[in-house]
């Protein structure tokens, strides 16, 4: 199996110089956790959900831009990958998501759920 065939498409991004509250409805509206930051058409970051809420409870407010909280640089993974080498990829980092990326070019998100269920169900 491949990442390319459990990742979700589209992966939903945003600038850099958005607002946090831009990201915030983005996600509210897409029913997603993470979104994939992106400056001249490469990754530059993700920002989660949790972002934007540590960022609230910091008393920033939705003026603040998304290059304020995200994480960067973005840890990415190509479609080709498999599962077992994501979870390398994630282990011992505080990520949520893998951005898929080929030839500098988003194609997708695995998150660290999706590929635990794979996992999961291919040890049992």
């Amino acid at each position: 199996m491949r990442l390319q065939q459990i990742m979700s498409t589209p992966a939903f991004s945003i600038s850099p110089k958005s607002e946090l509250g831009a990201a915030r409805d983005q996600m509210r509206a897409h029913h997603v956790r993470h979104l994939v930051v992106v400056k001249d058409d490469h990754v530059v970051g993700v920002i989660s959900e949790r972002d934007v809420s540590r960022a609230h409870s910091a008393l920033f407010d939705d003026k603040w831009l998304v290059e304020d909280v995200m994480s960067e640089p973005a840890i990415t993974a190509t479609p080709n990958m498999t599962p077992a080498q994501a979870a390398r990829l994630v282990q011992g980092r505080t990520i949520g998501c893998l951005p898929i990326v080929e030839n500098d070019t988003l194609l997708g998100i695995v998150t660290t759920t999706d590929l635990l269920a794979v996992l999961a169900r291919d040890a049992g």
